[in-house]
């Protein structure tokens, strides 16, 4: 399947649409980052002489979807679903069954993989796992309806792009786009469905399907298990795309952890056979990139000469007994600042990612708690800001979800962190609060047993205080650790939403200004006169007054960032539309972030700013 003699040709054609070509519509919830999986499954359906396609759903709104129903008339309907958006899709599918009952529907993806018998009720076929299999037979109709498991792991078809691009061409526009060389990742980290296994749906499958599942995934017993190109396939991919989106300038390779054993012989490969000069952005883990290895820099050192400008990794937690009890990252704060050190040495550039709102409380080792533990991960970044003179360029953070099905969700259970009924029923608390309850003090593994004594557990006010506090901090992490530049700017951060009952864009623009200007050091009167000279050059912006008023209201976060100001306050303008709401504000300095800092390319058309999609042209 991978060198199918004119698979590159019929990837780079548009759809033939013959009377007699069965069709599959393929469907997924709408993001800024093209639905790479969808690619794989639709070139898979094209070598089978289907007509694929792809329609995504925005703000879980399926009237679109059911439109393309309507006007495909497909013979098969599928969907990759996530836990959270499970609901929606249940609705819509029992909708699509009774205007169109010819239609199969199936359901593939972590939550069908993880809910089978759940998801069933609601679909056709449910695919469980490693999905190539599976739609092969289905697409044959070698199998019945009902749960559909892998009989063994193909190789991954050349991904089908051009009609998607059709029909979405502010993703065809995007300057970044996506590839993945290799699926399965050796770690288990808790918040991960990765971190789940065979064992895991013993409650859902039965003794027979179980065996089956363990003979055709092999003896990892991970749901997901390792699939891995060729080198060759991976090039013959980024040739193909560069035919159809010339405009392309960078592509994120998508794997979990580059340069794991596995893998790196894959990597040396293809730094032999890629000569096309479009740079790459990657992930991996500080524990492949270990400066005191010689294999750590070999990585890095294959990694640049690829092409790799930057990368990113996950840090999550700043206390060491929190990653390794928690998160299952057993990971040392010295080698992080290591990695770091040699990352900014090489030029890479570098994106953090960490988790805010854990279940703090129920270590061995006694930790910071709620938002003690929060401000430490700011300060963490902050002080590898300092070390390495600039890294990382951005710190993304996010609050905690306990997905049903992980490790993690199992812990909080445990622990008391949610309720037993709460984990089974998420879709009650999927919004950007943390669902969590949060401990007054560290108690220990002892918290098992005094989990339902509500004296160990904060007050409803105090509850609902950190959750704001979170939130705050959350949405302004990757703008506040660039406050690096002070030496004692955890302080201020502490202050701030220490003090503050109600959070906004223009309280802390205000606080940051009066924090600068009262600075006693060198680096703070720098800031200062920053900030006038930016507010000096409003004018320059926009001829509105009410525009230039805004502007003043986020005149210190102007000059705080890298650039000088004025970017950064057209985006603002552009794309806030009057709305100075913390999470917008938030999204907008992202996308700032991520364009001139992490990615270094021109302004992505397709943009993610506070759930509605907006186009740049």
């Amino acid at each position: 399947m991978h060198h199918h003699e004119n698979a590159s040709a019929m990837n780079s054609a548009p759809c033939v649409r013959g009377a007699t070509t069965p069709r599959l519509l393929l469907g997924a919830t709408y993001s800024s980052i093209e639905p790479l999986g969808l690619f794989y499954l639709a070139g898979l359906a094209r070598d089978m002489g289907w007509e694929p396609h792809i329609r995504l759903v925005r703000n879980n709104d399926f009237s679109e979807f059911h439109a393309a129903v309507a006007e495909l008339r497909p013979v098969m309907v599928g969907y990759t679903l996530y836990t959270g958006n499970h609901l929606p899709l249940y609705a819509y599918f029992k909708r699509l069954k009774k205007d169109f009952p010819g239609i199969s529907r199936i359901i593939g993806g972590p939550h069908a993989t993880y809910f089978p018998a759940q998801s069933l009720a609601h679909a056709d076929y449910v695919v469980v796992s490693e999905g190539f299999d599976a739609l092969t037979r289905i697409l044959r109709r070698e199998v019945a309806p009902g749960i559909v498991l892998p009989r063994s792991i193909l190789p991954f078809p050349l991904p089908e792009r051009r009609q998607f691009y059709h029909d979405y061409p502010e993703h065809r526009c995007n300057p970044i786009k996506n590839l993945i060389s290799m699926t399965g990742c050796p770690f288990a980290c808790t918040y991960c469905y990765n971190s789940s296994s065979i064992a895991s749906l013993r409650h859902q499958l039965d003794a027979e399907q179980l065996h089956a599942l363990q003979q055709a995934l092999g003896p990892s017993g991970r749901l997901f298990p390792r699939n891995m190109r060729t080198p060759e396939d991976v090039l013959t991919e980024i040739r193909t795309l560069m035919e159809i989106a010339p405009e392309t300038r960078m592509l994120y390779w998508q794997d979990d952890t580059l340069g794991i054993a596995q893998h790196f012989a894959f990597l040396r490969q293809f730094q032999r056979i890629y000569h096309l000069g479009i740079p790459f952005h990657g992930q991996t883990r500080f524990e492949m990139i270990d400066p005191a290895r010689d294999r750590g820099r070999a990585v890095l050192d294959c990694l640049r000469e690829i092409g790799f400008t930057g990368l990113t990794m996950a840090i999550e937690a700043a206390d060491d007994t929190l990653r390794k009890e928690v998160l299952n990252r057993v990971m040392p704060t010295e080698l992080i600042f290591a990695g770091v050190k040699r990352l900014a040495a090489m030029g890479f550039r570098l994106r953090t990612e960490q988790i805010t709102g854990l279940p703090y409380g129920a270590t061995t080792q006694p930790t910071k708690m709620n938002l003690d533990a929060d401000l430490e991960l700011l300060s963490l970044n902050m002080n590898l800001r300092r070390a390495s003179g600039g890294l990382p360029n951005m710190s993304w953070a996010t609050t905690l979800i306990p997905y049903l099905g992980t490790r993690m969700s199992d812990y909080c259970v445990r622990y008391g962190f949610v309720s037993a009924e709460a984990a089974e029923n998420p879709e009650e608390g999927y919004h950007e609060r943390s669902v969590l309850r949060h401990l007054r003090r560290h108690v220990g593994p002892e918290l098992e047993q005094i989990k339902d004594d509500p004296a160990v557990w904060l007050e409803p006010g105090d509850q609902d205080r950190y959750r704001d506090q979170n939130t705050q901090l959350r949405y302004m992490f990757h703008i506040l650790t660039y406050l690096s530049c002070l030496p004692d700017a955890e302080l201020f951060v502490e202050r701030h939403l220490r003090q503050h009952q109600v959070f906004s864009v223009a309280a802390l623009n205000e606080d940051m200004r009066a924090y600068a200007a009262q600075h006693p050091t060198p680096e703070g009167r720098r800031l200062h006169e920053r900030i006038g000279r930016f507010e000096d050059r409003i004018p320059d912006v926009t001829p509105n007054e009410q525009d230039r008023q805004r502007l003043r209201r986020i005149s210190a976060f102007c000059a705080l960032l890298p650039g000088d100001g004025l970017e950064l306050a057209r985006r603002y303008l552009q794309y806030s539309n009057g709305n100075d709401e913390v999470a917008l504000f938030s999204n907008i300095v992202k996308k700032y972030l991520f364009d001139t800092q992490v990615y270094l390319t021109q302004e992505c058309t397709c943009e993610l700013y506070n759930g509605a999609i907006l186009s740049s042209t």
